[in-house]
């Protein structure tokens, strides 16, 4: 008898917060829903013209239960492909391991419609999406169309630039006791789903332009800034690297920022052009070059150097005085600094393909 009794099914409430918050709203509209009908329905009866009150009770009716079907519908539909949650291994803007694909490479949060990029010094979050996304129509590739996924090196430099600010908050970094970012117009070249950009603008960039030289991303962009309400501060901008394109944006950049842009060795001599078309006199390139699978980080900086410093430019290591990073009148180390950045997981990820390096360029100082 007690084995063929039937076991009671308990009912568990959701374990996802936007759920548990989207029964709440739907049982808080219908209860608000109930409650207007019945003050329409009393209205309605007060004894007066009958002809006219009932027309108005129908109006009324009508009315209330528009608005409530209306409300329910949305409340109640499907939460977008964007809000869903995303795996444990892309969480918080985690770096992961890449596989090679014919011209490119990939791995598994570039399949994501959208990434979740925490910002630690501001306590703020960016939403990118991603032109890969397979939840967005997307094919989940990046074959010809690196841009409109966020890259390692990407999420790497957004979080140095986030680490130099949090620095700064502790004490200042720079020689002169300002700040790297605050109050500076920035550029970003080649920026993708405009991550690093974004990432500028809420570290207090007064200033973003966001550059690629790829339409498609540009419009990607354009559609980030939007959705992470930075309109005001943030533009995307068309931008081939070349000394005359460069001409539209002459002496406007401050600080110059960019990542994994020195893979194409064709592609160094315009680089460099863009750069020193861009810069101001006294500002500085923050460039941060990752390792791929086939690809020797040390040589490919070496080789872009050797172009670098034909362009008017030059290379500003920590024995310069030109060097920005200083804390209690000491060198700090933008290396260390970034060191610090990465989980024990994502240092094993990084070093598989060579590990990551960053300079900071700056124009030649005339004699």
């Amino acid at each position: 008898m007690t084995a063929n009794r039937r076991r009671r099914r308990r009912i568990r409430p959701p374990s996802n917060p936007s759920t548990r918050m989207l029964l709440v709203l739907r049982g808080t509209v219908l209860c608000t829903v109930f409650t207007l009908l019945i003050k329409a329905d009393a209205f309605a009866f007060r004894p007066t013209d009958g002809y006219n009150m009932m027309r108005r009770r129908s109006f009324l009716t009508w009315d209330v239960l528009s608005g409530a079907v209306l409300l329910i519908a949305t409340l109640g539909s499907s939460p977008p492909a964007h809000a869903a949650e995303e795996p444990p291994e892309c969480r918080n803007g985690a770096i992961v391991a890449e596989s090679q694909v014919p011209g490119a490479y990939q791995q598994i949060c570039m399949e994501l419609p959208t990434r979740t990029i925490p910002i630690q010094s501001t306590g703020d979050a960016l939403t990118i999406s991603q032109g890969t996304g397979t939840g967005t129509g997307g094919t989940g590739s990046v074959q010809g169309r690196t841009g409109v996924a966020v890259w390692n090196s990407s999420l790497l430099l957004t979080r140095l630039l986030d680490a130099i600010s949090a620095q700064e908050i502790k004490q200042p970094m720079l020689r002169q006791g300002s700040s790297f970012l605050k109050g500076k117009t920035v550029m970003e070249l080649g920026c993708g789903t405009g991550l690093a950009s974004l990432a500028a603008a809420k570290l207090g960039a007064s200033r973003v332009i966001a550059t690629d030289g790829n339409s498609e991303v540009v419009q990607l962009t354009k559609f980030n800034i939007d959705k992470n309400n930075l309109v005001d501060n943030v533009e995307a901008a068309e931008l081939k690297w070349g000394l005359l394109n460069a001409a539209d944006f002459f002496d406007e950049a401050d600080i110059i920022i960019g990542s994994d842009l020195t893979y194409n060795s064709g592609t160094w001599r315009v680089l460099a052009e863009t750069m020193g078309a861009v810069l101001k006199p006294d500002g500085l390139v923050l460039y941060l070059s990752l390792g791929h699978s086939g690809f020797n980080v040390s040589g490919e900086l070496g080789g872009f150097l050797s172009v670098v410093e034909s362009e008017g430019l030059e290379l500003i290591d920590e024995s310069s005085d030109r060097w920005p990073f200083y804390m209690d009148g000491s060198v700090s180390s933008v290396s260390r600094l970034l060191s610090r950045c990465v989980s024990a997981s994502e240092r094993t990820v990084l070093d598989s393909n060579g590990g990551a390096r960053v300079i900071v360029l700056g124009r030649k100082k005339r004699k």
